[in-house]
C-alpha cells in the first residue's frame, strides 16, 4: 500500500538556523519562515542558490535529494563538486545512472568577504556553510547517510505552535 502524498514537510535552512523551510514535495515549492519553531522536528535541510531551492530530506526512511518537483533517492545519486574558473566558481553535478540531473555553478563560500582573509577558515567551515560540500561528503559516506537518515526521523515535541492551545498531551 502506498502512503498518501505529503502536503508539506519541514526542513531546516542550511546555514540559516533561524529559518524553517516548508517544502511541498509534489510541486517542489519551498517557503521560508523566519523565527518559526514547528512542533515536529525537521526532516531535512534546504538551501537556496540563485533563487532555486535544493533539499535533502528523509522520506519514509530514505534520504531524498530534491530540486523542484524532481526527486531522487540520495543513495542512487553520484555527486561531484569542483572548483572551476581558477577557483572563482564551484560546479556541483549530480548524476543518476549516468544521466546528469543537476548541474549548477555557484560562488564558493571561501570567496565570501568574511571568509577570504580568515586564517582559520578550513574545509570544516566550508562544509558548514556550503550545502553542496556537505552533500558531496555525505555521498561518499554510507555510514554517515544511515546516521543522517536516523537523525532526520520525524520527532514530536511539546513546543507550542501557532495552532496549539491548551496543555500538551503529556500533561
Amino acid at each position: 500500500m502506498r502512503s498518501k502524498p505529503l502536503s508539506t514537510v519541514r526542513l531546516q535552512s542550511w546555514g540559516r538556523p533561524w529559518q524553517t523551510i516548508t517544502l511541498e514535495p509534489e510541486s517542489g515549492r519551498c517557503r521560508a519562515h523566519w523565527f518559526w519553531r514547528p512542533s515536529a522536528g525537521h526532516v531535512g535541510w534546504a538551501s537556496q542558490v540563485q533563487g532555486a531551492w535544493y533539499c535533502l530530506w528523509n522520506r519514509d526512511g530514505v534520504l531524498v535529494l530534491q530540486h523542484g518537483p524532481s526527486a531522487w533517492h540520495f543513495g542512487e545519486v553520484h555527486v561531484s563538486r569542483n572548483l572551476v574558473e581558477g577557483g572563482r566558481a564551484c560546479r556541483f553535478t549530480a548524476t543518476v545512472q549516468g544521466a546528469t540531473v543537476l548541474d549548477l555553478r555557484y560562488r564558493p563560500v571561501g570567496q565570501r568577504f568574511w571568509n577570504r582573509d580568515d586564517p582559520t577558515f578550513d574545509r570544516f567551515d566550508e562544509e558548514l556553510e556550503d550545502f553542496f560540500a556537505m552533500l558531496e561528503r555525505l555521498s561518499r559516506d554510507p555510514e554517515g547517510q544511515r546516521g543522517v537518515t536516523q537523525a532526520l526521523l520525524p520527532k514530536h515535541s511539546s513546543l507550542p505552535t501557532r495552532a496549539s492551545v491548551g496543555p500538551s498531551p503529556s500533561e
